[in-house]
This record gives structure tokens, C-alpha cells and sequence, in this order.
């Protein structure tokens, strides 16, 4: 009888409603109600409750590294060397634990130069869920200095990323920019069952479900909405997620193109599949993605999108004019409300995406997707 596997994850926190917290949490828990033992390691403190329950069977342990305060200091030196000192502490710490709890599988979240050369005995992933673009759009609102303490710390990561037993991205465009022999494209599943009660998409409501951050375009939707509106004053649209203390900033966006009264700004929930199927419009506006749950999500309530094509994802879930629609240019904000007032004017269309969104989805659920991640698992322990 073989003995059952024991999975490491290693990642920030719990705590976010992101996507990246979401999908790990579903991942443990899946493996753990297949017989799994599964783990998850955090670096920063363990006061933190997770977002998404996790499974009796999952246990988190926390390290206490707490990246998280660095660089609340302007003096840009002693925060490198403060994130210097995290960094050999955090390899002393984990070094430690994994010799004291061993493991089959430890995937990290979380690339550090010394995890693929722990001798420990795993196989070693790097799971990443943010995309080349991102890194790209960050390094051009870094100051000059930061920039180039950035670039050598990612050049000397790309030299030991390829030291990972597998580095697992999401999307094959993803993939192939990276150019690593180790590389592959594994998807997200879809977060959520596909319900039973599909939306009826008769409410004059369009939803974005988004952090507030600039990566994911709010400064383009809003705007559109404007354009939406004046064609359209009695439908509304709602904004779910967390602010990040910008909602000052958000709110005189709004005040600014004469849309606060039919936007609404609404915390995150955790019973978002009711906010679906009571929408009748999904609108996605980011400027990048790994690979946007939030589609998936909609689509499986039988809501229509309409998202940039951005890189990278929505053109890999939305076939485009089958199940939602593309808008070609990120950044095209006549587009993007051009392509929800077509949604909105042309019921039967809206309709017949709606059924078509849930049949495409299907390919990502998690029944479809978890046994490509059980493959690798047994590929990489019994090779």
C-alpha cells in the first residue's frame, strides 16, 4: 500500500479575499478530502485568521518573517539591508521546519533564491500567479533606485528559478515568454461549483469584482460607465473588493465623471455567488492578469463578460462573441463601454452568452484541473 503524500504549501498569508489566496485555499482543501496530508506554511504573522475557511484536515503553521513591514521606511538602504536580514532569517527558520516536519511536495508561492537548493528530500514547485506583465508594470513605478536594486534581485532570481523541479504558470502565453525548460502551464479552476440556480440576467446591474489597485483598470471602467450611463441611466453597476485605504481617491473618481449615484463601492463578501446571479453583466478592466478567477466565476453563473485582452487570460476563458465579449485595446474606454452597452441593448445576445458562458467554463472546474496537478505530484516523486 503506498504510502499517502505529504504536500507543503508555502505562501504570505491567509488573510487576503484575493484570487491567489482563494485559489490555494481550494487547492488544500481538495487534496486534503482526497487523502492528502496538506500543510501550509506562512512567512508573516500567525495572528491572521484565513479569508476563505480552510478544511479540518489543512493545518497552518506560520513562520513570523513578516515582510510585510518592510519598506514603511523612506531610507531606501535600510530597507535592503532589513529585507537582507528577513531573508537569511526566513531561510534559517524554514530550513529548520522542514527538517523537523518532511515532505513529498513543497510548492512555494513565494520564490526565494535558496528554496529550490533545500536539501531536504521534496520535490520542489514555484507556483506563480502573477504574469511577466506584472512585473514589467511594476518596475516602472519604482524610483530609480529601488529600479535597479529590483533588477538585480530579479536577475539572480531567473538564474534560480530554473533550479525548481517544476516553475508552474498559468496560461501557455505565459509560458512560452517565460522560455524555461521547467516551465509548464497548469490553469485555475474555477473557485466555485457551478450552481444550480443560474442568473437571470434581467437585472439592470453590471459587477466588477477587483481589489483597488491599478492593475486592475478601475480608471478605465469608470470612466466608461459615464458612457454607459448616458445611454443607459437606469442601470447601475457595483464594484466589489477591498480599498486598500483609496477610497477617497475612488469616490472623487466617481464625483469626477458624474457617476456616484449609480456606482456602488461594496466591500468584499464571501457569498459572492449571490452577486453574480443577481447582475446581469460581468465588465473586466485590468491592464494585466495571471489568469482572472473572476471570469470564471461569472461565467459559471451564466453571466456574459466583457474584458480587455489583456495579458494574460481572458482570451484563454472568453471565447469571444460565443460566451462574451473581447475588447482588443487595453485602455480603449469607448470600447469597453461600447462593448457592455451592446450586452445591455441586445437581450436574446445577452441571453445566449449566458448559456453558452456556463457550458464553456466547464473545461475549468475543478474536477478538470486538480488531477493535472496530481499528475505532476506522483511524475516528480516517482521519477
Amino acid at each position: 500500500m503506498d504510502l499517502v503524500m505529504r504536500i507543503i504549501y508555502h505562501t504570505f498569508d491567509l488573510n487576503g479575499s484575493g484570487g491567489m489566496e482563494r485559489v490555494l485555499v481550494q487547492k488544500a482543501n481538495w487534496l486534503a478530502e482526497h487523502g492528502y496530508q496538506v500543510e501550509i506554511l506562512t512567512t508573516e504573522e500567525d495572528h491572521c485568521e484565513p479569508f476563505f475557511p480552510l478544511h479540518s484536515q489543512v493545518c497552518a503553521t506560520a513562520l513570523n518573517i513578516n515582510y510585510n513591514r518592510l519598506y514603511k521606511s523612506d531610507n531606501v538602504w535600510r530597507n535592503i539591508i532589513e529585507s537582507i536580514r528577513k531573508r537569511q532569517l526566513h531561510k534559517r527558520k524554514l530550513k529548520a521546519y522542514l527538517r523537523e516536519h518532511p515532505c513529498d511536495i513543497f510548492i512555494t508561492l513565494q520564490h526565494r533564491n535558496f528554496i529550490p537548493k533545500l536539501k531536504d528530500g521534496s520535490r520542489k514547485i514555484f507556483e506563480v500567479h502573477f504574469s511577466t506583465a506584472a512585473k514589467r508594470e511594476f518596475l516602472q513605478r519604482l524610483s530609480r533606485l529601488y529600479r535597479l536594486a529590483y533588477r538585480l534581485g530579479t536577475w539572480w532570481q531567473e538564474r534560480t528559478i530554473k533550479y525548481y523541479d517544476r516553475f508552474v504558470v498559468l496560461t501557455e502565453a505565459d509560458r512560452r515568454e517565460r522560455a524555461l525548460n521547467n516551465c509548464v502551464a497548469i490553469p485555475n479552476s474555477i473557485t466555485i461549483p457551478i450552481p444550480d440556480q443560474t442568473a437571470a440576467l434581467t437585472n439592470k446591474r453590471v459587477i466588477c469584482v477587483a481589489r483597488y489597485s491599478y492593475q486592475k483598470g478601475l480608471d478605465f471602467l469608470i470612466p466608461a460607465w459615464r458612457i454607459v450611463v448616458e445611454r443607459h441611466p437606469d442601470w447601475r453597476l457595483d464594484i466589489f473588493g477591498r480599498t486598500y485605504g483609496r477610497e477617497k481617491e475612488y469616490t472623487d473618481l466617481l464625483r469626477q465623471n458624474g457617476v456616484e449615484t449609480s456606482v456602488r463601492l461594496c466591500e468584499p463578501t464571501q457569498n459572492i455567488v449571490s452577486e453574480y446571479q443577481n447582475s446581469s453583466i460581468y465588465v473586466l478592466s485590468s491592464r494585466y492578469e495571471g489568469f482572472p478567477l473572476v471570469l470564471g466565476e461569472a461565467m459559471a453563473c451564466g453571466v456574459p463578460c466583457v474584458s480587455y485582452a489583456c495579458p494574460f487570460g481572458p482570451e484563454d476563458i472568453i471565447r469571444d462573441g460565443v460566451d462574451g465579449i473581447i475588447v482588443p485595446q487595453v485602455g480603449n474606454i469607448p470600447g469597453l463601454a461600447a462593448g457592455i452597452c451592446r450586452l445591455i441593448e441586445n437581450e436574446s445576445l445577452r441571453q445566449a452568452m449566458g448559456i453558452a458562458s456556463r457550458e464553456g467554463v466547464q473545461r475549468y472546474e475543478e474536477k478538470n484541473v486538480m488531477p493535472l496537478w496530481v499528475d505532476l505530484f506522483h511524475q516528480l516523486v516517482h521519477q
